[in-house]
């Protein structure tokens, strides 16, 4: 059986309103009229060869809130390889009010957009180590963010048009979101990052 060139990803199923994808070979084995036919269902997992890209760049992205918390921070790499145990962001914090930062949150988010049905997933989420109510007026380190894993959620970036339905695209791609907790009202900043995920190194 072949099956049609350049499908989506199989997306799994986390809740209704989120849309998912699902793939399965259905056979029936139809018999005389004295025995019952049967029918058997079985689910297959579709993955594109989506390779890293050809040029390869850091990616910054610089925020702010109303009392000079300045937030500068910088993806070395445009992609994420699947597989890969880490996410390597560079931090620069300028606090000159030194306004209390009770944690940094990281996560990567996958959007997913199904033709008219949007959702998103959050792959991982975690705090970033030793920032804990922190007050000093800068921070400068680069991290090593571990990728943890969720291999049934984890589908490259894709883009899909139907050739049937010219005007439905669907798209799954990502975002790198690093989000600054502070103890006032309204002056958490968040900085995101888009990011390709591959997963084979293979460009041809």
């Amino acid at each position: 059986m072949r099956l049609a060139q350049y499908l989506p990803p199989t997306l799994a199923y986390i809740k209704q309103d989120i849309p998912h994808i699902d793939y399965f070979v259905q056979v029936n084995l139809n018999r005389s009229w004295f025995h019952r036919n049967i029918r058997s269902q079985r689910h297959i997992m579709i993955t594109p060869r989506v390779p890293r890209p050809r040029n390869v760049w850091s990616v910054e992205r610089e925020e702010a809130n109303f009392r000079d918390l300045i937030i500068y921070g910088k993806l070395l790499r445009n992609y994420l390889l699947i597989g890969e145990p880490y996410i390597t962001l560079e931090l620069d914090i300028q606090n000159p009010s030194q306004t209390t930062i009770k944690e940094i949150i990281v996560k990567l988010v996958q959007r997913r957009r199904l033709a008219k049905k949007y959702g998103q997933v959050v792959i991982f989420e975690q705090s970033l180590p030793d920032i804990i109510d922190f007050e000093n007026n800068h921070l400068h380190r680069t991290f090593q963010v571990p990728v943890l894993p969720a291999r049934l959620l984890f589908a490259p970036t894709t883009y899909y048009t139907d050739p049937d339905k010219p005007k439905q695209t669907w798209v799954i791609d990502y975002v790198f979101e690093v989000e600054i907790k502070t103890k006032l009202f309204f002056t958490n900043v968040t900085l995101k990052f888009p990011l390709l995920v591959a997963n084979t190194t293979n460009k041809s």
